[in-house]
């Protein structure tokens, strides 16, 4: 009986090391299995959000005062550069527009406007028009949607001296009460340039004037007059300018321009403004250069808007 006892308690042992020995391999493959798949703990990844959720859709900009008032085929502003014959286009169906306000067949005029601003979107001159005609007639809230539309363009010189201009228009003296229009016509040219520092930002431009370094008060629209010994040089939009000016500089202008770029001595250029001009003289001797004499601006108030003259010998 005894040797039956210890042949159990052996048989008892040996088991119990086996079960520990298969324990401790089943331990060493499930840290074999998390090393090789580092994945399997880590949590699903989100599903992609679609490309139209509105999470990442920029927000809508919101609508232009008295939006739905807009004269029917208006199109929006549109500043993007457009040939010289464009420009032209557009200017003689302004002018006109604007004969047929002054005779008062507002509705003739407003749609003449129209088609100056289908021609070029981006001509503030004609949209500051349009609006005053729309109040003439009597439409008063699409005159307001469309000076709204010059309020919202940025960076616009030109845009901001119209409002100014608006504050003053007597056409718009039906318009004159309305709160809307207070808001975008009031303080609205607080940081325009005067006279003197519109000559300081263009002098410099002028002595190599580019597409790419063009100050505010010159764009792709402004028409500049220029006028030198032989004569007077109309440019409807800086880009015809800049050609006469640079690439036929050598017909044009054979010995050379001193037209800046720096102001004061000892190579610079003085300035002397009154009005809207400023008077031109330079301390570095002309060689028979081409000398800037004088440059005048567009202004409204006591702000300069655009340059609108160039003078020199």
């Amino acid at each position: 009986m005894t040797r039956y006892l210890t042949l159990f308690a052996a048989c008892a042992v040996l088991l119990a090391l086996l079960a520990c020995k298969q324990s401790k391999h089943e331990r060493a493959d499930d840290k074999a299995t998390a090393s090789a798949s580092p994945a399997a703990k880590a949590p699903a990844p989100a599903p992609s959000v679609p490309a139209t959720t509105t999470a990442s859709a920029a927000p809508n900009t919101p609508d232009g005062l008295f939006a739905d008032k807009l004269p029917d085929g208006l199109p929006p502003v549109d500043r993007s550069p457009v040939p010289v014959e464009t420009l032209k286009k557009a200017a003689k169906l302004e002018d006109d527009a604007t004969k047929a306000r002054k005779a008062k067949n507002y509705d003739q005029a407003v749609q003449l406007y129209i088609e100056s601003l289908k021609a070029d979107p981006g001509y503030p001159a004609g949209r500051y028009n349009l609006a005053r005609t729309l109040v003439l007639a009597g439409k008063v809230e699409s005159g307001l949607a469309v000076l709204d539309q010059l309020y919202r363009t940025q960076d616009c010189y030109r845009c901001e001296g119209l409002l100014l201009r608006a504050a003053q228009e007597k056409d718009f003296a039906s318009a004159r009460s309305r709160p809307e229009f207070a808001e975008r016509t009031q303080g609205i040219g607080k940081q325009l340039p005067t006279v003197l520092h519109a000559a300081k930002l263009v002098i410099p431009w002028l002595h190599a004037p580019s597409l790419n370094n063009m100050p505010p008060l010159v764009t792709t629209r402004t028409q500049i007059v220029l006028q030198t010994p032989k004569g007077y040089e109309q440019f409807r939009g800086a880009g015809a300018f800049i050609e006469y000016v640079v690439t036929d500089g050598r017909k044009n202008f054979p010995k050379g321009r001193k037209w800046g770029p720096d102001i004061g001595p000892p190579s610079g250029m003085s300035v002397e403004c009154k009005d809207n001009c400023c008077d031109i003289s330079t301390y570095d001797p002309p060689q028979g250069r081409s000398i800037l004499r004088q440059i005048c601006f567009l202004t409204d108030g006591n702000a300069a808007t655009a340059l609108s003259k160039i003078k020199v010998d």
